[in-house]
């Protein structure tokens, strides 16, 4: 996979996650308040998260991608669709 494909030249690392993490919250069913509460964060931080605003330890992704129902590959594969 190019550059091109998993993020634009114009949006930092931290946006391209956070479009993916929203577009994994949805497709699971799951209000911001519901994920980020199943997740143990703060939904104020996790909509910081969604928006790129913040990121998001690496020690974290586990639990992110269990909430979600992927593995945590899923959480950048396709980031940048």
């Amino acid at each position: 996979m190019d550059r091109a494909q998993t993020q634009s030249e114009d949006e930092p690392y931290r946006v391209v996650f956070g479009k993916r993490l929203r577009a994994l919250r949805e497709a699971a069913g799951l209000s911001q308040s519901a994920a980020a509460r199943a997740m143990g964060l703060d939904r104020s931080y996790y909509a910081r998260l969604e928006a790129g605003r913040h990121s998001i330890a690496v020690d974290r992704l586990p639990g992110v991608a269990r909430v979600l129902g992927v593995e945590v590959g899923d959480l950048f594969a396709g980031s940048g669709s």
